[in-house]
């Protein structure tokens, strides 16, 4: 329970973008295994409270 109240905070208190907005980082093989790029940089800040 504890890790779905984590992310419904980051969610309801910050605001996410990629890097490079549009632009999908390559994805990264191992062999057959397919993953997401691990050097892919998101970047957050936390939204101003509205009143």
């Amino acid at each position: 329970m504890a890790m779905k109240e984590f992310i419904a905070r980051l969610v309801m208190q910050y605001d996410f973008k990629m890097e490079h907005e549009g632009i999908q980082p390559k994805d990264e093989w191992f062999g057959s295994n397919c993953i997401p790029n691990r050097h892919a940089k998101i970047m957050f800040r936390r939204r101003s409270p509205t009143s």
